[in-house]
């Protein structure tokens, strides 16, 4: 019988030790996070993913294993990558608005695309960060299980043109512009009098440089990065509307993680929308003072801005309908908010 109880004992004792080492590695599990991008390294963009990778695996102590994928390794698009934090393949990526818009068949996210909605990048972040992501982010995260956790001004755009004047929106009738494939930058152009001819990223320069099309709308530093510039000689500050990066989060991972790591990755996140929003500020600064030299910059004073306000003005109520009034009225409360105080 004792002999019995003493082997009953050492088993108990096994177990419960092995109960110990499964919590206690637990407590310690790594935590892969994979973030993908398609530009090069040389973009602010993967500056900013280094530094949130270096802040994630300090913070954590090495519980977080962050790789970066950056130049299109592990996606050709950004709706691929949006694909791939839906499957939880990747944990990390950016996408414009328009991708959010399909993939996660929200048309809430085309309020971005309205011109003229947001007079400025303090307008935009402040209606983004007073309850307008948080109300698209809901959605996407129901419908898609994609979280978005940190939105940032990509650039405004302007339009170019291999030839001038570009004084008005007189001299866009019947040119051909690139946009992206968006029934939104179609009216957009239409109302200008130019014709929007949606063409593929990649394709752009060489449609501009063979004269398939006269000109392009895209976010203002891709003159600089792709060298535009060669190819086109005026460029027409209107800025219609910016493109707005979401930076999407696996809901998977997130909910995932043990509730001390979640507070490091919130922090870390919040960390790395402050910083892409002022490398962005400064990239738009630095790609005006380097493109004044390449090309012509067309500026407008408020009277001619005016001009190109007025013949989209149409838009935001015969079009409402593509992202739906509810959120437009959010929007333009935001605002209203934002101008009340300053």
């Amino acid at each position: 019988m004792r002999k019995g109880f003493l082997v009953l004992a050492l088993a108990a004792a096994v177990l419960v030790c092995g109960g110990c080492s499964v919590t206690a590695w637990a407590a310690e599990k790594a935590y892969d996070v994979k973030i993908s991008h398609i530009v090069p390294e040389t973009d602010v963009i993967h500056t900013a993913y280094l530094e949130l990778k270096d802040y994630l695996e300090t913070k954590s102590d090495g519980r977080f294993k962050v790789t970066i994928y950056p130049n299109r390794q592990l996606s050709n698009s950004n709706a691929e990558d949006a694909e791939k934090i839906m499957a939880n393949i990747v944990q990390i990526a950016a996408a414009p608005t328009s991708v959010l818009a399909g993939s996660g068949n929200i048309p809430e996210y085309k309020v971005f695309d309205y011109p003229y909605l947001f007079g400025s990048s303090d307008e935009l972040y402040y209606a983004l960060d007073h309850g307008l992501n948080k109300y698209l982010s809901d959605k996407l995260q129901a419908k898609a299980g994609i979280r978005v956790m940190s939105a940032v001004n990509g650039g405004w755009c302007p339009i170019s043109l291999k030839k001038g004047p570009l004084d008005s929106p007189a001299d866009l009738k019947g040119k051909k512009i690139r946009i992206l494939n968006s029934d939104m930058y179609m009216e957009i152009m239409k109302a200008f009098g130019a014709v929007g001819t949606p063409i593929a990223y990649g394709e752009t320069y060489t449609a501009m440089q063979q004269g398939t099309v006269d000109g392009v709308t895209t976010n203002f530093p891709n003159w600089l990065t792709e060298r535009y510039y060669e190819v086109q000689s005026i460029i027409g500050m209107m800025n219609p509307f910016a493109i707005i990066h979401m930076t999407m989060v696996s809901d998977i991972f997130y909910s995932s993680l043990p509730d001390d790591l979640r507070v490091i990755f919130d922090e870390g996140m919040a960390r790395y929308d402050a910083r892409m929003r002022e490398l962005r500020a400064q990239e738009a600064l630095d790609t005006m003072v380097k493109l004044k030299t390449l090309m012509t910059v067309r500026e407008y004073s408020p009277e001619e801005l005016q001009v190109f306000k007025d013949a989209t003005a149409y838009i935001i109520k015969d079009k409402a309908g593509l992202a739906g009034q509810e959120v437009i009225d959010l929007a333009k409360k935001l605002i209203a908010d934002y101008r009340a105080v300053n």
